[in-house]
């Protein structure tokens, strides 16, 4: 910015010759004339850098005597500006560059958002395409309030959202809702099911009747807690089961990966290819557009043209680098396979059983080499929360209250 800034008001390159050039540059300190690029070019002369409004400033104290001023080199627009005073057409195109340049940063040409999560950047630019936001708008006609607020009616998940323009760029800020907790009807009769195989270790009945106890091997979907309650009077009444039980699972997985890898050796070779994205629209600087490698990385890398003050211009450059490489194939390592695959095999368990508040509490590995594979063979021993209540259907309850034998248990009438 400060590169941007001196370029504009201009900068002179001078050697001040002073006897004592240390007075010189005191004289400077104490009149507020800021310098830069400072050297000393031989035991009386030094050179510094100043705006050229300092420079007129130091030319006014030289007359006094103390030092005198010599000018090296100019820069900065006022004197590139008067060196085509004479030149109509030159002049004349930069003014239509700096005019074209400022018109277009009032467009957007990129939008950035933040704070998204759950929700992906493809579904909130479409959603403002739908509003009218998307890359070539005109910036100062984005109405943020009213989009805001048909985002927030239209994309279902946000908390808030906010469009902030500046320059050329669009910032969309997200906050995305946090889901409500799951509201349980309890007066829907429900019963308590295993939600997988296993031997409960310990169990707590918070409603309903107990149908299994600690010790019990329970099947995934049998029914650990009935809906059925007696009361003080001998009768049968409904309730919504709910019950912690904790048991003991087991999972026998396996995972293969070839036995023999090809590791990429580079040639150095290498061949770029650029183009340009004008306003949303590639055009290729190059005409063969084959990778011209059998075997290749291929790295791309964008640059966008700014203004000073960050503003993005429609125009990025774009170069992809292809990188040719042999493939060597190399037997892999058994034992620092097997690592590898048992970390993933274990990080995949251990994931699965999140959900249920679960932990592996024993596991065990034996690696398998043939067939030009190396597999891993896994068995674990996990301890999960598998109770779950799941409401009864209307034949189920009506089986219970006719005193039929239902699903659940014995005839209650």
């Amino acid at each position: 910015m400060e590169k941007a800034l001196d370029l504009l008001r201009g900068s002179i390159r001078c050697a001040a010759k002073c006897r004592y050039p240390e007075r010189f540059l005191n004289l400077c300190a104490r009149n507020g004339i800021a310098f830069t690029d400072m050297g000393r070019a031989g035991a009386d002369v030094v050179e510094v850098t100043v705006h050229r409004r300092d420079y007129i400033r130091l030319k006014q104290m030289a007359e006094k005597g103390s030092f005198s001023l010599r000018v090296l080199k100019k820069n900065g627009m006022p004197y590139l500006l008067w060196g085509m005073r004479k030149r109509y057409v030159l002049f004349a195109a930069m003014i239509l560059c700096l005019l074209t340049a400022w018109v277009m940063s009032l467009f957007v040409w990129e939008i950035r958002i933040t704070g998204n999560k759950k929700l992906t950047d493809t579904e909130i630019l479409s959603a403002l395409r739908g509003v009218g936001v998307k890359i070539g708008t005109f910036g100062p006609g984005i109405q943020q309030a009213y989009i805001s607020n048909e985002l927030m009616r239209k994309v279902p998940g946000l908390a808030f959202i906010a469009v902030n323009v500046s320059g050329s760029r669009a910032t969309v800020i997200v906050r995305e809702s946090t889901p409500p907790p799951q509201m349980v009807d309890m007066g829907q009769p429900a019963k308590v099911v295993a939600l997988k195989t296993g031997v409960i270790e310990r169990m707590t009945v918070l409603a309903g009747g107990r149908i299994s106890s600690g010790g019990d091997t329970v099947l995934a979907g049998d029914t650990m807690v009935s809906a059925e309650v007696a009361d003080l009077l001998g009768g049968i009444h409904l309730t919504h089961a709910m019950a912690d039980v904790y048991a003991r699972t087991w999972y026998e997985r396996g995972t293969c990966i070839p036995a023999v890898s090809f590791r990429k050796v580079y040639t150095g070779q290498t061949r770029t290819k650029y183009s340009l994205i004008l306003a949303g629209k590639r055009f290729n600087l190059y005409i063969n557009s084959e990778r011209g490698f059998a075997y290749c990385d291929s790295t791309t890398r964008r640059r966008a043209l700014l203004l000073p003050g960050g503003s993005v211009l429609p125009i990025t450059l774009v170069s992809e680098t292809l990188s040719e490489y042999t493939p060597v194939p190399e037997e892999a390592d058994v034992e620092s396979t097997a690592a590898f695959l048992e970390e993933r095999m274990t990080a995949a368990l251990e994931k699965e059983i999140a959900d249920c508040n679960g932990t592996v509490e024993r596991k065990s590995f034996w690696p398998e080499v043939g067939d030009g594979r190396i597999c891993v063979m896994m068995e674990a021993e996990c301890r999960e929360q598998i109770a779950k209540s799941v409401p009864l259907s209307d034949e189920e309850i009506l089986q219970i209250r006719t005193g039929q034998n239902g699903p659940e248990g014995e005839k209650t009438g």
